[in-house]
């Protein structure tokens, strides 16, 4: 790794965020696809997790820990969720829109194939994660520009 990947890896690991879950932009980056994941993998195709394949970031109990994480792990394990959406996408048809699905975690709750795909692609990893890495990303620059 050259040392403009350092500087930017150590920047991104720095702790910003004193959140119970995100403490630096690593954090956030790891949730957005972990979110996706979690979704369609396992609400709503029941089905192994992306992650199960990238046995070092596994972490049950999420949070702030993927500061000591290697920059290049995080793209990768983004493509890789990325690519299992994508193929799953394009299978999509009306039935598989309109059918139920029971939350993993809340399985009181149900809700249309359509509706979680739509909740997971905009609301959760759009508009909310680009919020915080915007927030955080004023201090990181400056950070960026010093190392």
């Amino acid at each position: 790794m050259g040392h403009a990947e350092e500087r930017a890896g150590r920047g991104l690991s720095r702790p910003l965020l004193d959140g119970s879950r995100f403490h630096c932009i690593k954090d956030i980056v790891m949730h957005i696809p972990d979110v996706e994941n979690g979704w369609t993998r396992g609400d709503i195709l029941r089905d192994r997790m992306v992650r199960k394949d990238f046995p070092v970031l596994m972490n049950p109990e999420g949070g702030p820990v993927y500061a000591e994480f290697p920059l290049e792990m995080l793209p990768d394990y983004w493509r890789a969720v990325e690519q299992s959406t994508l193929a799953y996408v394009a299978t999509l048809k009306d039935d598989e829109l309109k059918r139920l699905v029971s939350m993993l975690n809340r399985p009181e709750e149900r809700h249309t194939v359509d509706e979680l795909l739509w909740h997971v692609m905009i609301t959760r990893c759009g508009a909310r994660h680009r919020l915080r890495c915007s927030c955080a990303r004023r201090p990181l620059s400056r950070l960026l520009l010093t190392c």
